[in-house]
């Protein structure tokens, strides 16, 4: 892919990966040497990677691994389109769109996947808020979490700088009991100190929010989500309590979008017939690579998407490649990579913030790599079509 350079101490302001990182400062020295500015640790490495990769590659090697990859997925009986959570929206939908067509199962969930958010969420339905509004009209910031402060640094400088702030780092039993505690508005009931202080200042607030990420949406569990989401439901009889997930993927929330919108579910989904059918953590990746169903692995994205460790090296893979680290790569066993540009960084999209907000990512640098929906959109024409009665 041909990069335009920057000039000497020309300096230009970026969208970052994750969608929070507004400001990253990129620069060419007088020496050559590239200086990035305000990256939070995945942004930074996303750029040094892409700044690394000098790879370029024929036209004629993209039509051939275009062509060999359509041969998979036609003699496929059950392909899994997987990785999409560093993509753009643009690209996720034309994934969903081949999976239509090529009878195939999508997801995007990999290495601890918070189901227990979703399943809370379709019991209780979910009570959030904008980054805006937790910048400009929380009164006090609970970290469900014992480590946001070194996981999400970018967002908590940039939203809630200066706000009264409690962190729950208990244990999980100890956070169920303390959530028992909490909705059962009992004072009378004895409890630890701590437990009390926290009811306390979530009703003295009016506009309490409630932080929490994806590991330790995956240490409460279901029981423990389903318990937290129920409380906020009580608490706003009294204020405007919020919970703000905070994911670990940079727009897992464009390809959950995207999902529901468009097939009804937000992961797990399989097609047949051109058909989708929500099948929920029996179809998430790490499930259908363990039971050892599926023929054929289209990766999209980098492979820090999946864990390359539960592929077995007889799967048939495809990997859409818009991140070549050799590294990394050489832990997928790839038969063939379609390599395209990057999001953000080559071509334009927009991503879905994790509060539902999109953003628009520009092209920063000038290249002749293949923008991954149109490589998708290229396959999709490769298979067949399918229409009928849903029924």
């Amino acid at each position: 892919m041909a990069k335009r350079p920057l000039k000497s101490n020309q300096k230009i302001s970026l969208t970052g990966s994750c969608l929070i990182c507004q400001e990253i400062e990129l620069r060419q020295n007088a020496e050559h040497a590239w200086e990035i500015r305000n990256a939070c640790s995945a942004c930074h490495r996303e750029i040094e990677v892409f700044l690394a990769a000098s790879t370029t590659v024929s036209e004629t090697e993209t039509e051939d691994a275009i062509r060999d990859a359509g041969q998979l997925l036609r003699n496929a009986k059950l392909p899994l389109i997987c990785g999409l959570a560093d993509q753009s929206l643009e690209t996720q939908k034309a994934a969903i769109a081949l999976a239509k067509n090529a009878d195939a199962a999508i997801d995007w969930t990999n290495n601890g996947a918070p189901f227990a958010v979703h399943r809370a969420v379709q019991e209780t339905g979910f009570v959030t808020c904008t980054y805006g509004e937790i910048r400009d009209r929380a009164d006090l910031i609970i970290h469900w979490s014992n480590h946001l402060t070194t996981s999400h640094p970018t967002f908590l400088k940039r939203f809630t700088t200066g706000k009264p702030t409690i962190s729950v780092d208990w244990e999980r039993d100890s956070q169920i009991a303390a959530l028992h505690f909490l909705r059962a508005g009992d004072r009378d009931i004895s409890a630890p100190p701590e437990w009390a202080a926290l009811a306390d200042a979530i009703n003295a607030a009016t506009y309490p929010v409630i932080l929490i990420d994806d590991d330790n949406v995956e240490a409460l569990g279901d029981d423990g989500m389903l318990s937290l989401l129920r409380f906020i439901r009580q608490q706003n009889d009294r204020n405007h309590c919020r919970l703000v997930h905070l994911p670990s993927q940079g727009n897992s929330t464009g390809i959950q979008s995207a999902l529901t919108s468009l097939t009804g579910g937000p992961l797990g989904i399989t097609f047949r017939d051109g058909h989708p059918f929500y099948r929920g953590s029996e179809f998430c990746v790490q499930t259908l690579l363990a039971d050892g169903v599926i023929d054929l692995l289209l990766l999209v994205g980098s492979t820090q998407q999946i864990d390359c460790k539960l592929i077995p090296h007889s799967l048939p893979v495809v990997w859409i490649c818009d991140q070549y680290d050799p590294q990394s790569a050489s832990e997928l066993p790839t038969h063939i990579r379609i390599p395209t540009a990057r999001w953000g960084l080559d071509i334009k999209g927009t991503g879905i913030r994790a509060d539902g907000m999109p953003l628009n990512r520009p092209a920063i640098f000038a290249s002749d790599g293949m923008d991954p929906a149109t490589a998708l959109s290229r396959l999709e024409k490769t298979t067949p079509h399918h229409s009928g009665d849903p029924s």
